[in-house]
């Protein structure tokens, strides 16, 4: 161990009475701080950490601590003039929920049209879909940020929320760790909890799915990662209480294991269901 001594006046390059102990070398004349980190410029959303890499006039970096996998580059709206083009999809000017400015957002048809950590989410505006974040991994947040698989977000480590995971009751979102199918708005019996997920491939409008399993997905839980008005592959479903009989399911559920497509259609049943209102 060294000397306390020894050890503070090493600390500011001075020279020590302690005649047996050799006292630490200055630094070589050329030794400094390491260069500021220099940040790319990025594009309109692209990935970013600063406002500063952003183009466009009061462009600002949704950063991966405020939810958006490696940050996404965007600007302030009022219509689709300031969005500009990405490839052949035209894009959207969105308000996000709990905000007053509305932001530009990439169109899309499908999940191929976002970026990694992003998924289409289906919405009633003629435009079509919007890009929105949902990580399934730490690796996709970046910036400092880990994914809280259960809601989708980029979220600071050891954030993460509490509340009710997949299945259990809820009134309000609050009462979830991702979201809540309440029984006031849905007459799910005592609310649902119900978390994001990437669709694997294999749903569809023919069979509902083509395998004999639905499919997990990216459920953290081994939940069934089930439609939420898209079958496409990579779009955004939900994660559904999964089960293998009624009696895996809370009082005023049953375990829905077969599905018809159209009134009078082919039924098709699957090994495993989704806990669904009995009613």
């Amino acid at each position: 161990m060294r000397h306390p001594a020894l050890a503070l006046a090493s600390a500011f390059g001075l020279a020590t009475s302690f005649a047996a102990c050799t006292p630490d070398p200055l630094p070589p004349a050329d030794a400094a701080l390491p260069d500021a980190r220099v940040y790319a410029a990025s594009e309109l959303y692209g990935p970013c950490e600063l406002d500063a890499q952003c183009p466009g006039e009061g462009a600002i970096c949704r950063r991966a601590l405020d939810g958006y996998p490696l940050g996404y580059c965007t600007v302030p709206c009022t219509d689709r003039t300031p969005c500009g083009g990405l490839g052949s999809a035209n894009q959207q000017c969105v308000q996000v929920a709990g905000e007053d400015t509305s932001y530009c957002q990439v169109n899309c048809l499908n999940s191929r049209d976002c970026r990694e950590g992003y998924a289409c989410i289906a919405d009633v505006n003629p435009a079509g879909g919007f890009c929105t974040p949902l990580c399934t991994s730490d690796p996709q947040c970046g910036g400092g940020a880990i994914c809280d698989e259960y809601a989708g977000d980029c979220v600071a480590p050891g954030s993460e929320s509490t509340a009710g995971t997949v299945g259990q009751p809820c009134a309000a979102e609050e009462d979830c760790r991702g979201w809540c199918i309440s029984e006031a708005d849905f007459n799910w019996p005592e609310g649902s909890c119900v978390s994001n997920c990437i669709l694997p491939s294999g749903w569809n409008t023919n069979t509902f799915y083509e395998g004999t399993v639905l499919p997990s997905g990216s459920c953290p839980d081994a939940d069934i990662c089930y439609p939420n008005g898209s079958f496409a592959a990579g779009d955004m479903g939900l994660c559904i209480d999964a089960c293998t009989s009624s009696d895996e399911c809370r009082d005023g559920y049953t375990c829905r294991q077969s599905f018809q497509l159209q009134e009078g259609g082919t039924t098709f049943t699957f090994e495993n269901g989704v806990c669904w209102p009995a009613a």
